[in-house]
């Protein structure tokens, strides 16, 4: 029972009132509507919640996750964008060839694996993760990055910068025999890899 309830029940003994009112019955409808508007205040905060969750969650899914390129379908296209690579690619290490650019060096030790849609490798400053996007020859690498970058000096720094840019940019992929060499396409030049020793 409440202060109030109190000085209430004292009052209405002292100063006797000439219309019946029966006490509990007006405390316990009083009790009611306070539920009913503490009730109406919770509904009404958890709607205004979801408004408000509605309107920021898509602003910050957008700042956080990258786009990813829409597939284009190619002409000469014949494979799903799910399909296998060709035979002998999948499941093997290859090595960033020196072949690929002066920018390379001699010994970049930079890496690449594909397992299905799922690349990973050495970026020579860290593992780095990407997502892989095939149709045919058509390949499109999305969402690359290096959850755990180790400090680099500033040449092979600069040359994980312009490896991770190059992947970012492939937009073909194939598997020349001879070698055997993987060929990686970009507008700023192809990144060629041989099977790591």
């Amino acid at each position: 029972m409440t202060d109030f309830e109190d000085r209430l029940r004292t009052r209405m003994r002292t100063d006797p009132v000439e219309v019946p009112v029966d006490v509990d019955a007006a405390l316990e409808a009083g009790h009611e509507a306070v539920r009913g508007r503490r009730l109406g205040w919770t509904v009404a905060g958890m709607a205004t919640l979801a408004v408000v969750a509605s309107i920021v969650t898509p602003i910050l899914i957008a700042r956080t996750v990258p786009a990813v390129p829409a597939p284009v379908a190619s002409p000469s296209a014949t494979l799903s964008p799910t399909a296998a690579a060709p035979s002998g690619i999948e499941g093997r290490t290859w090595q960033l060839d020196g072949q690929t650019g002066s920018w390379v060096g001699e010994d970049s030790r930079i890496t690449l694996r594909v397992d299905g849609d799922r690349v990973s490798g050495w970026s020579g400053c860290g593992d780095y993760v990407a997502s892989l996007s095939r149709d045919g020859e058509r390949w499109t690498f999305s969402g690359v990055r290096i959850p755990r970058p180790l400090p680099c000096p500033s040449a092979p720094g600069t040359r994980v910068g312009t490896f991770i840019d190059r992947l970012e940019k492939v937009t073909a992929g194939e598997l020349i025999a001879a070698g055997p060499t993987l060929r990686l396409r970009t507008p700023d030049g192809d990144l060629l890899f041989h099977p790591a020793r």
